[in-house]
């Protein structure tokens, strides 16, 4: 960024004329500021790309999921696309949107030439997982110590720390004992220090203590920065907490006693993947071809596993000398990480590794897909999309396999239906209709999406018991609905053209494509092309792009020539005056 800033003009300046012609910006929601609720806070790469944006003529923005569903954050990241049509903080005009993005569906893709559909079918498999009464009293011992922090905070700013607190032992404690020692441990020291001053100023206020606790939801691609922003967090929150009572001393000392012995011992949801493992990738003992990824959100979570699978022998040598088990994860050296990605990908008669574990910091734009199809959630992401960016790395083009199966654990009580489940499995019977619900709407997840994220963080807190989205999908616009007009107007616009070919007309060609409002023939932008083109994680593609101003200029021409309407402009280069 420094070798760039050195060619642009000073900040201040005019930047016209525009030094470059094209960016390009791949994985582009990465750079969307974080968002929720009234707040929309500017990462660094946001910063980047505010210094480097208004010195392109063109853009081309590439992201599977450009919507994360706050209107904050998408508002922000289409400002930095076109600062003339959307504004940030704005909700974005429906015609505006619709001149410059379109998505296409993975299912408006026609079969291939032999009849046989283009992408596999998937499928979504529970794992049943028979826990212990010990597995269970861990998470209720949880539930009661979080329920007595939050019902004694003192005010909105301590109740917002000690909920984050909760819900981040929570995603542990669901993840490995590994994950949930390493939180309770730094939230424990936090408490000890008593660091609480009588001196309001020293206690941070709601703005700066979310703008730490939204890091953590940023996209990042170094495992250690994503630690690094846990342990700011609550380093942030520890400010804000009073000293625990006895029963909550007597609740933590419980947990952390526990959670030192589970560490360095199988648990059942560890043994469950154990038994998956022999039936599938190594039955009888003997190596099979299949291959398989287990998605996990911690590092901590990733080195617990490896060493448990390592000691049940999936970490062998294969004839090749490389590993069976290999590990992929965030802040890595690229040439490991590129290595590691050419052996999964190769054929499993060239290359031994059959087991690959990955966290989500390593996972984002990388394909899998040459010789897996099975994909295994080592727990169940809360948040929507990140769920479907794992199922991504396998569920896109160039898979051969027929049918892509998606693995949850799930407690094995949760088709039963008992309202006296225990709070372990009642929230993994939740956290599975998450998941259900996910799969029935994810080409029309939008804004329903960050509902259900906020549901299950509710449902996490015992504040909620049943998924509701009727509202959210009522609604939200159908993708499919969106596609088919998209598709008839294209048809629209093709038949005009071959009418107005019929009647000798004379095409112009070599345009210089610019943006226009597709209102009144008024030109929206300076002369710059904005596009946002988007292959949705092998789902559907989004195209966000000018030209389809371009083309509604020249249709609303060519209607005027062939139905006489007034006012139309008399000629095609006429139509927008900025072409």
């Amino acid at each position: 960024m420094r070798l760039f800033s050195e060619v642009l003009p000073p900040e201040g300046d005019s930047p016209y004329p525009r030094k470059f012609d094209l960016l390009i910006l791949d994985e582009a929601h990465n750079v969307a500021p974080s968002g929720r609720g009234h707040y929309a806070t500017d990462s660094l790469r946001t910063l980047a790309l505010r210094r480097l944006v208004p010195h392109f003529e063109h853009k081309l923005f590439l992201s599977a999921t450009p919507h994360n569903g706050y209107r904050e954050s998408f508002s922000a990241l289409l400002e930095l696309l076109d600062n003339q049509r959307f504004a940030r903080g704005v909700e974005a005009d429906p015609e505006q949107l619709n001149a410059v993005m379109v998505r296409r569906l993975k299912s408006e893709l026609p079969a291939r030439w032999d009849g046989t559909p283009r992408f596999p079918k998937r499928e979504i498999e529970p794992l049943e997982v028979q826990y212990t009464q010990q597995e269970r009293d861990i998470h209720l011992l949880l539930q009661q110590y979080s329920e007595q922090r939050i019902t004694q905070s003192e005010d909105a700013t301590e109740r917002y720390a000690t909920e984050f607190v909760a819900k981040l032992l929570k995603k542990r404690l669901f993840s490995s004992p590994a994950a949930f020692l390493g939180t309770l441990t730094r939230h424990e020291q936090s408490l000890t220090e008593a660091r609480r001053h009588t001196s309001v100023t020293r206690r941070p206020g709601v703005g700066i203590l979310r703008s730490r606790i939204e890091q953590l939801d940023e996209e990042n691609d170094s495992d250690d920065a994503l630690d690094d922003a846990a342990a700011a967090a609550l380093e942030a929150t520890a400010l804000l907490f009073r000293e625990p009572t006895a029963q909550e001393q007597t609740l933590l000392q419980q947990m952390r006693t526990w959670a030192e012995q589970a560490v360095h011992r199988s648990d059942s949801k560890a043994q469950r993947l154990v038994d998956w493992l022999h039936r599938y990738v190594k039955p009888g003992g003997q190596w099979s071809s299949e291959r398989v990824i287990i998605f996990t959100e911690y590092r901590d979570t990733q080195k617990w596993l490896y060493e448990l699978l390592a000691h049940e022998g999936f970490a062998e040598n294969g004839p090749d000398g490389e590993k069976r088990l290999l590990t992929l994860y965030g802040g890595m050296q690229s040439e490991d990480r590129e290595r590691i990605k050419a052996a999964f990908q190769a054929d499993p008669a060239d290359a031994s590794v059959r087991i690959l574990l990955a966290t989500d910091a390593a996972s984002e734009g990388i394909d899998l897909q040459n010789h897996c199809s099975r994909l295994i959630h080592y727990e169940i992401p809360w948040n929507p999309n990140r769920l479907e960016q794992r199922n991504g790395r396998i569920d896109r083009h160039g898979q051969r396999a027929e049918q892509v199966n998606i693995y949850h654990f799930v407690s094995s009580t949760y088709h039963t239906a008992n309202t006296n489940k225990s709070k372990l499995d009642a929230d993994l019977e939740f956290l599975w209709r998450a998941v259900e619900k996910v799969e029935r709407i994810r080409e029309d997840l939008g804004s329903v999406g960050p509902v259900i994220a906020d549901q299950v963080e509710e449902a996490m807190l015992g504040r909620r018991r049943e998924l509701d989205t009727a509202r959210a999908e009522a609604s939200a616009p159908s993708r499919r609905l969106q596609a088919a007009v998209r598709r008839q107007q294209e048809k629209l616009e093709d038949r005009i053209r071959k009418l107005y070919a019929v009647a000798g007309g004379q095409k112009r060609s070599g345009h210089d494509a610019r943006q226009y409002s597709g209102s009144g023939g008024n030109c929206a932008g300076t002369g710059t092309t904005a596009a946002f083109a988007t292959p949705y994680a092998a789902r559907s593609t989004w195209h966000l792009s000018t030209h389809r101003g371009l083309r509604r200029a020249r249709t609303e021409w060519q209607l005027g020539r062939v139905y006489g309407w007034s006012g139309a402009p008399t000629h095609p280069s006429d139509a927008p005056n900025c072409l």
